[in-house]
């Protein structure tokens, strides 16, 4: 065995490698913090949960508007049979006068009112012979007219209770009684936790890299002084890096015992390490 400088003492384990396998797992747990900050970020809105009176305006407003969907609907169809013309409106004026006339007639015969009754007779003559004239110019249907403006009513009437109901929801919302808080709270604490852990783990990964970089250079100041005494173990010495390496790669790859080339290399990592082991005996007592 050929006398040895003590420049070097192979044998010692690298703190590092461990150091490189933490950083490692700390990247992956980084990356997945991230992912679930971010997935937290997006669903606090969906973890709102509105007041009870908040939730009736919400139902309320989805009623209102189903109904005037419905109404639309119907008036759509309706002015596809060419109901809704300008001219529809006199005819339904002229409609409901005979209809209005006719009532009052009624009520003047019970009443025994000669005169009211001859007056209203009159009226009730023109407002037909109006309506005969429109019908004799240009026929409509009567009943779907009427049918489409009630529907102009019923839409007017339930546009105004959305615009009512927004109002009200945006009245609670300005006022902080639209969502329960106990939800964004839970949202919030899960959040601060998450970001905690992320900086945590920043600046261990931060003082690992720090470790890594200071016991590198350390070894590459070592090397670049020291005179190497045996090429083969330093030979040894490199193959079993790579060795760590390549079973690292392995492993985070799923393959690991009951495979072959998994066994093959940790065999052959076991013989390096036997024949480090050896050497640095020798070197021990060759300085003692």
């Amino acid at each position: 065995m050929p006398q040895i400088d003590g420049s070097i003492r192979i044998g010692t384990k690298i703190e590092t490698e461990q150091a490189k396998k933490e950083l490692k797992s700390l990247e992956k747990s980084i990356e997945q913090t991230a992912s679930e900050i971010s997935k937290v970020q997006k669903e606090v809105e969906s973890f709102r949960a509105p007041t009870k009176e908040y939730k009736a305006l919400q139902h309320s407003l989805a009623t209102s508007k189903a109904e005037l969907e419905g109404f639309l609907r119907e008036q759509q169809r309706l002015s596809g049979k060419g109901v809704g013309k300008d001219i529809d409106k006199k005819y339904l004026a002229a409609a409901e006068a005979v209809k209005f006339l006719k009532s009052e007639l009624q009520q003047a015969i019970a009443s025994g009112d000669k005169d009211s009754y001859l007056a209203i007779e009159d009226r009730l003559s023109r407002a037909k012979s109006v309506l005969s004239e429109l019908m004799q110019k240009e026929p409509r249907p009567l009943g779907d007219i009427s049918y489409y403006y009630s529907l102009e009513d019923s839409i007017a009437r339930v546009k105004e209770d959305i615009s009512d109901t927004e109002s009200a929801m945006q009245r609670l919302s300005d006022e902080g009684r639209a969502f329960s808080v106990d939800a964004e709270k839970q949202a919030a604490v899960r959040l601060n936790e998450l970001t905690q852990k992320m900086e945590s783990d920043l600046q261990r990964q931060s003082d690992l890299q720090s470790k890594i970089a200071a016991e590198e250079q350390r070894l590459a100041d070592i090397k670049a002084n020291a005179t190497v005494s045996d090429e083969k173990i330093l030979g040894i010495v490199e193959r079993r890096k790579q060795l760590l390496a390549e079973i690292a790669d392995l492993e985070a790859a799923g393959v690991g015992l009951g495979y072959k080339e998994y066994e093959d290399k940790n065999r052959e990592l076991e013989r390096l390490n036997e024949q480090i082991r050896e050497y640095g005996k020798n070197v021990s007592s060759v300085s003692a």
